[in-house]
């Protein structure tokens, strides 16, 4: 299992890499890999926030 993060992010949240943990890889871009992961058969699956209640 890989753990990953986007370089992007990273610049845009002015946050240094390392200040994460060593294991962590970087990506330079996080949209990017899942196109690439997708084009070789894997799925994106994104968590969808909880219902709203509407009283």
């Amino acid at each position: 299992m890989i753990l990953a993060q986007c370089a992007n992010t990273l610049l845009e949240m002015h946050i240094d890499r390392h200040d994460l943990y060593p294991f962590i890889t970087i990506m330079p871009s996080g949209v990017g890999e899942i196109t690439l992961r997708e084009a070789q058969g894997w799925a994106y699956i994104h968590p969808a926030p909880p219902p709203q209640n509407s009283f």
